[in-house]
Protein backbone atom coordinates (compact mmCIF):
# COMPACT_ATOMS: atom_id res chain seq x y z
CA UNK A 1 0.00 0.00 0.00
CA UNK A 2 1.19 3.47 -0.88
CA UNK A 3 -0.87 6.38 0.33
CA UNK A 4 -0.57 10.14 0.75
CA UNK A 5 -2.78 11.60 3.45
CA UNK A 6 -3.28 15.39 3.43
CA UNK A 7 -3.42 17.30 6.69
CA UNK A 8 -4.62 20.94 6.56
CA UNK A 9 -4.91 23.43 9.37
CA UNK A 10 -5.27 27.16 10.01
CA UNK A 11 -2.93 28.34 12.78
CA UNK A 12 -3.75 31.55 14.64
CA UNK A 13 -0.99 33.87 15.86
CA UNK A 14 -1.38 35.99 18.99
CA UNK A 15 -0.12 39.08 17.16
CA UNK A 16 -0.28 40.31 13.62
CA UNK A 17 2.21 38.79 11.14
CA UNK A 18 3.73 40.64 8.22
CA UNK A 19 6.22 38.03 7.01
CA UNK A 20 7.33 34.52 7.93
CA UNK A 21 11.14 34.66 7.97
CA UNK A 22 11.85 31.06 8.97
CA UNK A 23 9.75 27.93 9.29
CA UNK A 24 10.43 24.27 9.96
CA UNK A 25 8.37 21.13 10.35
CA UNK A 26 9.24 18.24 12.62
CA UNK A 27 7.17 15.25 13.52
CA UNK A 28 6.92 12.37 15.89
CA UNK A 29 4.89 9.50 14.51
CA UNK A 30 3.77 6.32 16.17
CA UNK A 31 2.42 3.21 14.48
CA UNK A 32 2.25 1.02 17.57
CA UNK A 33 -1.33 0.15 16.65
CA UNK A 34 -1.21 -1.50 13.19
CA UNK A 35 -4.20 0.41 11.80
CA UNK A 36 -3.71 3.89 13.31
CA UNK A 37 -0.96 6.46 13.00
CA UNK A 38 -0.71 8.87 15.91
CA UNK A 39 1.65 11.71 16.61
CA UNK A 40 2.33 15.41 16.40
CA UNK A 41 3.44 17.79 13.73
CA UNK A 42 5.61 20.50 15.29
CA UNK A 43 5.83 23.71 13.30
CA UNK A 44 8.33 26.29 14.52
CA UNK A 45 9.79 29.46 13.09
CA UNK A 46 10.14 33.21 13.22
CA UNK A 47 8.17 36.13 11.83
CA UNK A 48 8.18 39.90 11.57
CA UNK A 49 5.27 41.86 12.97
CA UNK A 50 5.72 44.75 10.51
CA UNK A 51 7.59 45.15 7.23
CA UNK A 52 10.02 47.65 8.77
CA UNK A 53 10.57 45.55 11.88
CA UNK A 54 14.09 44.28 12.57
CA UNK A 55 13.02 42.28 15.58
CA UNK A 56 11.71 38.78 14.93
CA UNK A 57 9.21 36.88 17.04
CA UNK A 58 9.34 33.10 17.50
CA UNK A 59 6.38 30.79 17.09
CA UNK A 60 5.68 27.16 17.75
CA UNK A 61 2.58 25.09 17.05
CA UNK A 62 2.05 21.46 18.00
CA UNK A 63 -0.62 19.71 15.97
CA UNK A 64 -1.68 16.32 17.35
CA UNK A 65 -3.29 13.82 15.00
CA UNK A 66 -4.69 10.30 14.79
CA UNK A 67 -5.16 8.78 11.35
CA UNK A 68 -7.23 5.61 11.01
CA UNK A 69 -5.84 3.72 8.03
CA UNK A 70 -8.75 1.32 7.54
CA UNK A 71 -6.21 -1.45 7.05
CA UNK A 72 -3.46 -3.01 9.15
CA UNK A 73 0.17 -2.49 8.20
CA UNK A 74 3.24 -4.57 8.93
CA UNK A 75 4.92 -2.13 11.33
CA UNK A 76 8.41 -3.57 10.81
CA UNK A 77 8.44 -2.73 7.09
CA UNK A 78 6.35 0.46 7.15
CA UNK A 79 7.66 3.83 5.89
CA UNK A 80 5.99 6.98 7.19
CA UNK A 81 7.37 10.38 6.26
CA UNK A 82 6.47 13.90 5.19
CA UNK A 83 5.92 13.98 1.43
CA UNK A 84 5.21 17.70 1.09
CA UNK A 85 4.82 20.78 3.29
CA UNK A 86 3.24 24.04 2.10
CA UNK A 87 2.21 27.14 3.98
CA UNK A 88 0.88 30.63 3.32
CA UNK A 89 -0.39 33.60 5.29
CA UNK A 90 -4.15 33.79 4.81
CA UNK A 91 -4.40 37.10 6.61
CA UNK A 92 -2.43 39.11 9.17
CA UNK A 93 -2.77 36.53 11.94
CA UNK A 94 -3.59 33.19 10.25
CA UNK A 95 -1.08 30.75 8.81
CA UNK A 96 -2.50 28.00 6.60
CA UNK A 97 -0.43 24.80 6.52
CA UNK A 98 -0.83 21.72 4.32
CA UNK A 99 1.19 18.64 5.18
CA UNK A 100 1.13 15.52 3.01
CA UNK A 101 1.99 12.41 4.98
CA UNK A 102 3.44 9.56 2.91
CA UNK A 103 2.72 6.01 4.04
CA UNK A 104 4.08 2.89 2.42
CA UNK A 105 3.79 -0.59 3.83
CA UNK A 106 2.65 -4.11 3.40
CA UNK A 107 -1.00 -4.59 4.28
CA UNK A 108 -1.97 -7.33 6.69
CA UNK A 109 -5.48 -8.70 6.46
CA UNK A 110 -7.70 -7.75 9.37
CA UNK A 111 -9.05 -10.95 10.86
CA UNK A 112 -12.81 -11.11 10.95
CA UNK A 113 -14.09 -11.43 14.46
CA UNK A 114 -17.49 -12.53 15.50
CA UNK A 115 -19.15 -10.35 18.06
CA UNK A 116 -19.90 -12.35 21.17
CA UNK A 117 -23.43 -12.69 22.45
CA UNK A 118 -22.71 -10.40 25.41
CA UNK A 119 -22.05 -7.37 23.22
CA UNK A 120 -25.06 -8.23 21.01
CA UNK A 121 -27.23 -8.44 24.15
CA UNK A 122 -25.92 -5.06 25.32
CA UNK A 123 -26.80 -3.46 21.98
CA UNK A 124 -30.19 -5.21 21.89
CA UNK A 125 -31.08 -3.98 25.39
CA UNK A 126 -30.35 -0.43 24.28
CA UNK A 127 -32.35 -0.77 21.04
CA UNK A 128 -35.76 -0.50 22.71
CA UNK A 129 -37.31 -0.32 26.19
CA UNK A 130 -40.23 -2.63 25.40
CA UNK A 131 -39.05 -5.13 22.77
CA UNK A 132 -36.61 -7.72 24.11
CA UNK A 133 -34.59 -10.52 22.49
CA UNK A 134 -34.12 -14.11 23.65
CA UNK A 135 -30.62 -15.63 23.71
CA UNK A 136 -31.39 -17.86 20.72
CA UNK A 137 -32.42 -14.76 18.74
CA UNK A 138 -29.28 -12.91 19.81
CA UNK A 139 -27.15 -15.88 18.79
CA UNK A 140 -28.48 -15.44 15.24
CA UNK A 141 -27.04 -11.90 15.23
CA UNK A 142 -23.43 -12.59 16.32
CA UNK A 143 -22.21 -12.73 12.70
CA UNK A 144 -23.73 -9.36 11.80
CA UNK A 145 -20.84 -6.91 11.20
CA UNK A 146 -20.60 -4.55 14.17
CA UNK A 147 -21.21 -1.34 12.15
CA UNK A 148 -24.57 -2.76 10.98
CA UNK A 149 -25.75 -4.31 14.25
CA UNK A 150 -27.67 -1.24 15.45
CA UNK A 151 -29.44 -0.94 12.08
CA UNK A 152 -30.38 -4.64 12.11
CA UNK A 153 -31.68 -4.40 15.67
CA UNK A 154 -33.71 -1.33 14.73
CA UNK A 155 -35.30 -3.27 11.86
CA UNK A 156 -36.15 -6.17 14.18
CA UNK A 157 -37.70 -3.80 16.73
CA UNK A 158 -39.76 -2.11 13.99
CA UNK A 159 -41.06 -5.50 12.82
CA UNK A 160 -41.87 -6.47 16.42
CA UNK A 161 -43.85 -3.28 17.03
CA UNK A 162 -45.78 -3.71 13.76
CA UNK A 163 -46.67 -7.25 14.85
CA UNK A 164 -47.40 -6.51 18.54
CA UNK A 165 -44.48 -8.62 19.68
CA UNK A 166 -42.52 -7.81 22.86
CA UNK A 167 -40.13 -10.80 22.82
CA UNK A 168 -38.19 -11.73 19.70
CA UNK A 169 -37.12 -15.39 19.71
CA UNK A 170 -35.43 -17.50 17.03
CA UNK A 171 -38.90 -18.12 15.54
CA UNK A 172 -39.51 -14.39 15.02
CA UNK A 173 -35.95 -13.92 13.73
CA UNK A 174 -36.64 -16.57 11.07
CA UNK A 175 -39.80 -14.70 10.03
CA UNK A 176 -37.88 -11.40 9.89
CA UNK A 177 -35.05 -13.01 7.87
CA UNK A 178 -37.53 -14.59 5.44
CA UNK A 179 -39.28 -11.24 4.97
CA UNK A 180 -35.91 -9.56 4.33
CA UNK A 181 -34.92 -12.26 1.81
CA UNK A 182 -38.18 -11.77 -0.10
CA UNK A 183 -37.60 -7.99 -0.19
CA UNK A 184 -34.08 -8.54 -1.58
CA UNK A 185 -35.40 -10.85 -4.32
CA UNK A 186 -37.88 -8.19 -5.46
CA UNK A 187 -35.03 -5.73 -6.07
Amino acid sequence: MKKIIPFEKDLLFKTSVNEITAISLEHNLDLSNEDTISGNFIITGEYKITEASIQKESFSFELPFDIALGTRLNTKECVIDIDDFNYKLKDSNTLYVKIDLYIEGEEEPIPEREVDITSVRYAANRADDVVKFSDDALQMLVKVPRPFLKLVLKGCVSWAKENNCTLITAKEMKIINDKRSKEKQKK
